[in-house]
C-alpha cells in the first residue's frame, strides 16, 4: 500500500517559491475566511513572513459571534492591532 503524502508536491513548490520572492516585497497580505480561521490558512506563512504579513479576515458578518471573539482576543493577546471594516 503506498504512503499518502500529506503535503503534496505542488504545495511545496510554491512555498519554496514564495520563500525565494519574499526579498522582492514589502508585504504579504493573507485573505481568511473569518467562518473557518484556523483552517482556511496556511499556518507556514507565520514562520516564513514574519513582520511582513497582513491578515484579512472575509466573510465577518456570515461568522459566528463566538468566532469572531476568538479572532478578537488572539489579536488581543498578540499584541496585534485590530482593524475593522463594514
Amino acid at each position: 500500500m503506498a504512503q499518502l503524502q500529506w503535503y503534496p508536491g505542488h504545495m511545496a513548490k510554491a512555498q519554496r517559491e514564495i520563500e525565494g520572492r519574499l526579498k522582492l516585497v514589502d508585504m504579504v497580505i493573507e485573505l481568511v475566511d473569518a467562518r473557518a480561521p484556523f483552517s482556511s490558512r496556511n499556518h507556514t506563512f507565520d514562520r516564513l513572513l514574519k513582520n511582513k504579513h497582513l491578515e484579512t479576515y472575509l466573510h465577518h458578518d456570515l461568522a459566528a459571534a463566538v468566532t469572531i471573539h476568538f479572532i478578537c482576543e488572539n489579536f488581543l493577546f498578540h499584541k496585534y492591532l485590530p482593524c475593522y471594516s463594514g
